[in-house]
């Protein structure tokens, strides 16, 4: 069975953002409601959908519900959710700052 999240990125600073409880917007995806049931995921997109003023094209992440949280399936996802320097350094494409 497939896990998701859905995210976009805020209109006004760039920022990545999922969808959280309550039918708001979080910064963490550790705070991102995680999908099971593609009624209820979609459901949820549609009102986010609604949300353009706020967050620019709001779409479905398949994810791993990990013990810490979830976790991206792709590594553009994983940059996304982590920032991208350390997901960067990680993968080896970029340098640690000492």
């Amino acid at each position: 069975m497939a896990t998701h999240v859905i995210s976009g990125n805020l209109v006004r600073s760039g920022g990545v953002v999922y969808v959280a409880a309550k039918q708001r917007w979080t910064e963490r995806i550790g705070e991102a409601l995680l999908f099971t049931n593609d009624a209820d995921r979609d459901a949820a997109l549609g009102w986010a959908v609604t949300q353009e003023n706020l967050v620019c094209d709001p779409y479905i992440v398949e994810v791993h519900a990990g013990h810490a949280g979830p976790v991206p399936l792709t590594a553009r996802e994983q940059i996304r959710a982590g920032g991208a320097t350390p997901v960067l350094i990680r993968l080896g494409y970029a340098a640690k700052v000492a």
